[in-house]
C-alpha cells in the first residue's frame, strides 16, 4: 500500500522551493538544485513532486488560501454591498502590494512548469476566481432587490470588476505601476453611481 502524502509537509516543501526560485532571480532552476536546497534527495522530492509544475501548483494553493483569509478579514464587518466589492479589488491589490516580489515570482515559477501545467493552474485559479465572483453576483442581487444598488447587469459589472483587477495586476508586474489611482477612478466611475440613496426617514 503506497504512503500517503504528508500535505502540510508537502505545502511547506512548496514555500521553500518559492523562497530559493526567488533567491535565484530570472535563472531557471531544475529539480536538482531545488532538491539541493531543500536539503532532500531527488527521490524524496519527487515523492512530493514530480516537476516543477507540481510545486507551483502546490505553492498556488497556499497563496490563494492566504488570499481568501486576508480578503475575509478585510471585509468583516461592513455591510454596504458596494463597500465590499470594493473591499475585495482593493484587498487583492493590498495582498500583492505586501509583497511586491511575490506576483512576478509566482509568474517565474508558473513559466518553469510542464508544457501540461498552464491549463491546470488556470482551472485552479478560475475555480478561485469563480468563488468571489458567484459571492458579489449574489451580493449584488441581493443588494437590487433591497434598492441599496441601482439595477444594472450584474454579471457584466462583476466580470468588469474582475477584468480590471487582472488587468491592474498585470500592468503592475509588467510596467511597476501603482494599481491604486486607475482602482480609485474605477471605483468613482463604476461603483459609487450604483449605490442608491437610503430612503428618509418619516419625520
Amino acid at each position: 500500500m503506497a504512503r500517503p502524502v504528508d500535505h502540510a509537509r508537502r505545502a511547506d516543501l512548496a514555500l521553500r522551493a518559492l523562497a530559493f526560485v526567488r533567491s535565484q532571480g530570472m535563472r531557471r532552476v531544475t529539480m536538482s538544485e531545488l532538491a539541493a536546497a531543500l536539503e532532500m534527495g531527488r527521490p524524496a522530492l519527487y515523492w512530493y513532486f514530480k516537476n516543477l509544475g507540481e510545486v507551483f501548483e502546490a505553492v498556488l494553493a497556499v497563496i490563494l488560501e492566504r488570499q481568501r483569509d486576508f480578503l475575509v478579514a478585510r471585509m468583516a464587518g461592513s455591510e454596504d454591498p458596494l463597500a465590499l466589492v470594493e473591499a475585495w479589488l482593493r484587498g487583492v491589490c493590498a495582498f500583492y502590494a505586501e509583497d511586491p516580489q511575490l506576483l512576478p515570482v509566482l509568474i517565474q515559477l508558473w513559466a518553469l512548469g510542464e508544457p501540461s501545467h498552464p491549463q491546470k493552474v488556470l482551472e485552479t485559479t478560475r475555480d478561485y476566481a469563480i468563488e468571489l465572483q458567484n459571492a458579489a453576483h449574489v451580493l449584488l442581487s441581493e443588494a437590487i432587490s433591497a434598492g441599496q444598488v441601482a439595477p444594472c447587469d450584474i454579471q457584466s459589472l462583476v466580470e468588469l470588476c474582475a477584468a480590471t483587477l487582472d488587468g491592474l495586476l498585470i500592468q503592475q508586474v509588467r510596467q511597476g505601476t501603482d494599481p491604486l489611482p486607475a482602482l480609485d477612478l474605477f471605483c468613482r466611475r463604476v461603483l459609487d453611481p450604483l449605490r442608491l440613496p437610503l430612503p428618509k426617514e418619516p419625520s
